[in-house]
């Protein structure tokens, strides 16, 4: 959930294609099932956004966002951290967030809601085989680097994002429980 990346001078065609505000994926690993995955509009202007506060901010840029938008390579699209990867290099360190359990406020389909969404709260399994849940959670808060395991997945609010969880993070933070505040449920506008 937490990027930390140092200012450096930032310069070749990605860099420019930033400034321009065109975001030219690389070629994807699997087609985005939903429309065209080039278009991550949202990623791109957040990673306009970061790179417009790095020129004007001197050292160290920290910036909180899912771990879906910090990872440095995603499955089928360019997203934040992609995007500053590309633009810092080694001086992008992105340290995904995680948890053995408890429970997360997530997502679901509310045809009835003005929103057609709504979130609920939903508790959490035990880490599956192969997580980085499972690699590296101790019942205490622990800092890992996943180069060190071979996960090859992390937890996605209640489901879990699969593919090599090293490639996707420098760091990984994992807390023993993680408990949602009660501002973080809202009903889709219902009342």
């Amino acid at each position: 959930m937490v990027s930390v990346s140092t200012r450096r001078s930032r310069t070749g065609p990605r860099r420019e294609g930033l400034r321009r505000g065109q975001f030219t994926p690389r070629t994807p690993t699997r087609v985005e099932p939903h429309g065209d995955a080039r278009l991550n509009v949202r990623d791109g202007a957040m990673a306009r956004t970061a790179e417009w506060i790095l020129e004007r901010t001197p050292g160290r840029v920290v910036i909180a966002a899912a771990n879906s938008h910090i990872q440095r390579h995603h499955p089928a699209f360019d997203v934040l951290g992609t995007h500053l990867s590309a633009m810092l290099g080694d001086d992008y360190v992105a340290v995904g967030v995680t948890c053995e359990g408890g429970r997360v406020v997530t997502r679901r389909l509310a045809p009835g809601a003005p929103a057609m969404a709504e979130t609920v709260e939903a508790g959490l399994e035990p880490p599956v085989a192969g997580s980085i849940e499972a690699a590296i959670g101790t019942g205490r808060p622990t800092i890992a680097d996943p180069g060190r395991y071979a996960a090859d997945r992390i937890r996605l609010l209640d489901t879990y994002a699969e593919g090599p969880v090293a490639e996707a993070f420098d760091l990984v933070a994992c807390v023993p429980v993680s408990t949602p505040t009660e501002q973080a449920v809202w009903s889709g506008g219902r009342f």
